[in-house]
């Protein structure tokens, strides 16, 4: 499980290194994934109702990210009326480790806009 983990950033430093080693070492729910894959297998669309948001959106991606690849992500900024996509480059999924400054700047700005 921790070897998978390490797909998750794009560059190994010891901050993302001990993240990753604290989530490898926290309790896992096992019971969650069969059903997901099994309604994901069935047909299951994700976007099919993101036309109906109404809520100022943010959506954050990573440039390298290869567990959900930017393409995912603008797919997903386009369903959503008026969704601001941000890409992040030079890191991978976990955004908030790998450009923690960045990241806090981002969503800040975004939601004392829409405050």
């Amino acid at each position: 499980m921790r070897a998978m983990m390490t797909t998750y950033v794009a560059q190994q430093n010891a901050v993302g290194t001990g993240f990753l080693d604290r989530l490898a070492a926290a309790p896992m729910n096992f019971a969650a994934p069969g059903p997901m894959a099994a309604e994901m297998m069935g047909g299951l669309d994700l976007l099919a109702d993101a036309h109906t948001i109404s809520a100022n959106t943010l959506v954050l991606t990573g440039q390298l990210d290869v567990r959900v690849p930017a393409q995912h992500m603008h797919e997903i900024a386009d369903a959503i009326p008026g969704a601001q996509l941000v890409r992040f480059p030079g890191v991978g999924h976990l955004l908030h480790i790998e450009a923690p400054e960045e990241w806090g700047h981002t969503v800040s700005d975004f939601l004392r806009e829409d405050g």
